[in-house]
């Protein structure tokens, strides 16, 4: 079913301010739950580094989620814009996360870390994939009947999985001695937790067709 050009652009602002501020949510709850699973193994972050992480973790959910639901959210545009904004929204995030995380540390006159794992142009270049391969999942998964949460979270899921355990086995072997536990887990945490989070904000916020069946059957 076609939708109207109109009515397309008056949904726009209100779904990508309520993309906005889940995505700054989902951002602050991982940057949580990593310094919780921190504690947990008894190497808690310093609060500055809290907080430089903390920004970097909200500045890219803004931009991945966010970029997600503007080529969703006309949704006559079909899958293609699905997949190219997550094709170009992922690696864009990325340098924006990196750069305002290199801001705030200076900022907050943190001790420069060592560049380690992976090259940056790599990890934009698989997390580009990534996206456009979920933006792609979950705009066809919206259509059909059965697409609800739940069915977007799965898509998430294999997404964090698939492309996540790459980034995860990347670094490990990047890396110029084995990474500890305090070190390894949070990366994991991140690269599992946020396609969930983000195929579930891009849900509640309307971005998708949600219950509108492709018609054609593609």
């Amino acid at each position: 079913m076609a939708i109207d050009t109109a009515t397309a652009a008056r949904a726009l602002g209100p779904t990508l301010l309520r993309a906005a501020w889940l995505s700054i949510l989902l951002g602050i709850g991982i940057e949580l739950s990593i310094v919780f699973v921190a504690f947990g193994l008894a190497a808690p972050p310093s609060g500055a580094a809290a907080v430089a992480d903390g920004v970097q973790k909200v500045s890219w959910s803004v931009f991945v989620c966010v970029g997600l639901a503007l080529g969703m959210v006309a949704r006559q545009m079909g899958a293609s814009a699905a997949g190219l904004a997550g094709l170009l929204s992922a690696p864009l995030a990325f340098i924006v996360a990196r750069a305002a995380h290199k801001s705030v540390a200076q900022v907050l006159d943190l001790p420069a870390i060592p560049a380690a794992g992976p090259s940056p142009a790599l990890l934009a270049s698989v997390k580009g994939v990534e996206y456009a391969a979920l933006g792609l999942a979950l705009w066809w998964i919206s259509r059909r009947p059965w697409g609800g949460m739940g069915a977007h979270a799965a898509a998430g899921t294999i997404a964090g999985a698939v492309f996540g355990g790459a980034i995860v086995a990347l670094t490990v072997a990047a890396a110029p001695a084995p990474p500890t536990a305090a070190s390894l887990l949070p990366r994991i945490l991140n690269e599992l937790i946020f396609p969930i989070g983000c195929a579930l904000v891009l849900y509640v916020a309307g971005a998708l067709p949600t219950g509108e069946s492709d018609q054609s059957g593609a």
